[in-house]
């Protein structure tokens, strides 16, 4: 697969975030919080 070959003026921009300790520690508490949530729903 090629990539796309950007005009001069165009920055190229990336969806990867800036910090991944940080995303990962975000995902953790999500999942954490989701597993809190489960264990009071009746």
């Amino acid at each position: 697969m090629s990539r796309r070959r950007l005009p001069e003026n165009e920055v190229e921009r990336s969806l990867d975030p800036d910090d991944w300790s940080s995303l990962r520690a975000l995902g953790h508490r999500a999942v954490d919080d989701m597993f809190d949530y489960l264990e009071s729903v009746r």
